[in-house]
């Protein structure tokens, strides 16, 4: 099957910057890492950080820091190459991390407090999140978006994220898959939850910033519900 070549993109600042704090909305100090047509960016008013729903309490700092590594759009060159395997080794050092009482994550009010465990070295070589990887695999199902803390829970198609999961094969389950996410920030105007339906079953190249989504548990996990989505590993790909 022929190879396509998906660039897709996420964003956040410097984890140093995490406890900041922008009154105009999104700030990025890199340049927009993807081509296509330019489009504006749909909720440039929603800053860095995101924000609560008004019917909830402010957003917690380590629910911020994770806002603000989400939208990460100063991943370094060059990229690594990654697996599926890896990732999946990955994910059971984080789980090891938890048993150690080195880390915690698994919703909302249960995230990591200290995201400076996701820097340090791993059986898979010196990869952290923020680093740019390449990760190759067939596109299993694209889901949209919805409103979130860090689009400030707009919910408008085009301000919401697109969902990319992805296998090592094109009939896996998808507890098997890796998640791909493109954020609404300067997404060009091709990058459509349509057009981007239209890639599934097809194999393609992805190419983003490594990111511990730590609001949710994967299926392996032995408290896993229904509110989790089905993937094997909670370490995603924000790709650019």
């Amino acid at each position: 099957m022929g190879r396509l070549i998906l660039w897709i993109c996420m964003t956040s600042l410097i984890m140093g910057w995490a406890g900041l704090t922008w009154a105009n909305g999104f700030h990025s100090n890199c340049p927009r890492p993807f081509s296509g047509t330019p489009a504006p960016d749909p909720i440039s008013d929603c800053g860095n950080e995101g924000s609560a729903k008004l019917s909830e309490p402010s957003l917690s700092p380590a629910h911020r820091a994770q806002n603000v590594a989400k939208i990460n759009l100063c991943a370094p060159a060059p990229e690594h190459r990654i697996t599926f395997a890896a990732l999946d080794r990955l994910q059971s050092e984080m789980d090891d991390l938890v048993t150690a009482g080195q880390l915690r994550y698994g919703e909302r009010e249960v995230l990591p407090e200290d995201r400076t465990v996701l820097h340090g070295d791993t059986s898979v070589g010196e990869l952290h999140e923020g680093d740019l990887v390449e990760l190759v695999g067939f596109v299993n199902v694209v889901r949209p978006g919805s409103g979130e803390s860090c689009n400030c829970n707009k919910t408008r198609r085009v301000q919401t994220d697109i969902h990319i999961q992805l296998t090592q094969h094109a009939n896996d389950d998808l507890c098997q898959s890796v998640t791909a996410e493109m954020i609404p920030h300067f997404r060009p105007r091709e990058w459509t939850f349509v057009n981007v339906r239209q890639l599934e079953g097809s194999r393609v190249r992805v190419v983003g910033q490594l990111f511990f989504d730590g609001s949710h548990r994967p299926c392996q996990h032995p408290q896993h519900s229904d509110h989790d989505p089905e993937r094997a590993t909670e370490w995603e790909i924000h790709p650019e």
